[in-house]
């Protein structure tokens, strides 16, 4: 059995990330995205690098009971990213609206 080398992709910046999983490949190592605990715009972005990985498990919006963006969902274990234009996000609160 392989060892996994996890990455966490919002901690690390993409040239960063670009580099040790080029050095994990040549290793012979499996990588795995996962997130913490984010909206479902962070989790949409995610998705989008999922292909590049051996496992994934970007579910942290599914944490969150207020989140005011729609994007990425789960339909029979896949992650489905929404129609629109971008990452298909929409949300109750775009653009974000600066509190006074």
């Amino acid at each position: 059995m392989k060892r996994k080398e996890f990455l966490r992709v919002s901690a690390a910046a993409g040239s960063l990330v670009s580099l040790r999983g080029g050095v994990a490949r040549a290793m012979g190592l499996r990588l795995m995205i996962g997130c913490m605990i984010e909206s479902s715009l962070g989790i949409s972005a995610v998705a989008t690098l999922t292909p590049l990985f051996d496992l994934a498990d970007p579910d942290g919006n599914l944490l969150i009971a207020n989140d005011p963006f729609r994007g990425v969902r789960t339909v029979g274990g896949r992650l489905v990213l929404g129609d629109g234009p971008g990452l298909g996000v929409t949300g109750d609160v775009w653009p974000p609206v600066a509190e006074s």
